[in-house]
């Protein structure tokens, strides 16, 4: 099965600062016929990819949040902060301040080094209240 051009979609989320972050990402090869509901989804292939991730408050920023990527398999990625990187994240006294408005980027690199970029979107770091 060839490997057809991944599209980029938005996928937005919060991180709770001082807590551990995982979210579990499941990336499928594009329908062949979009109108059949009975199509199965079939996972990307991913053997072979490494992964990339930043936090950035603009895509001109220099300072960035490395965001921990691990291929799982075929489909699934893991994307992950500890919970000192989260603290280590500023934010405002809310989770609606500007201050706590970021955006992120998931990159993949194929064995050939072909990079794709599955997934990108805002990212809302909410206050650390148990310290």
């Amino acid at each position: 099965m060839a490997i057809e051009e991944m599209e980029t979609g938005v996928y937005d989320f919060d991180i709770k600062a001082g807590a551990t972050f995982v979210r579990w990402i499941q990336l499928y090869l594009p329908k062949v016929n979009p109108l059949d509901p009975n199509e199965v989804p079939v996972p990307f292939p991913l053997s072979g990819f490494t992964g990339k991730a930043q936090l950035r408050k603009n895509a001109s920023a220099e300072l960035a949040y490395e965001i921990t990527v691990d291929v799982v398999g075929d489909g699934l990625v893991k994307i992950s902060m500890t919970k000192d990187q989260t603290s280590a994240i500023p934010y405002g006294n809310l989770i609606t301040d500007m201050k706590s408005k970021y955006q992120w980027a998931l990159e993949l690199s194929s064995p050939s080094g072909t990079v794709y970029r599955p997934l990108e979107g805002h990212v809302r770091v909410s206050p650390e209240l148990v310290k």
